[in-house]
């Protein structure tokens, strides 16, 4: 049996090992759970940011707010949180 080409070396690993993971990854992604605001992204916010963007108007900077998730997610100015 003659020794096989690095192109079909590179085809059967792309078939056998590549291929299955990028499908596993895809499908993973894709059955995940959506994300919950109140229970997942506020607690980081309210940690690390509330001070500055929270419910105070007058500590608030930049007109951003991100205790409220309608608010976090609002376009301002173009920029989308």
């Amino acid at each position: 049996m003659p020794p096989l080409s690095k192109k079909a070396v590179f085809r059967d690993v792309l078939a056998v090992v590549i291929r299955p993971l990028v499908t596993f990854a895809l499908v993973s992604s894709a059955l995940a759970e959506p994300i919950d605001f109140s229970k997942q992204v506020r607690p980081i916010l309210s940690e690390n940011c509330f001070f500055c963007h929270g419910p105070d108007d007058k500590k608030r900077e930049a007109d951003l707010r991100l205790d409220d998730e309608a608010a976090a997610k609002k376009n301002n100015d173009g920029v989308i949180a």
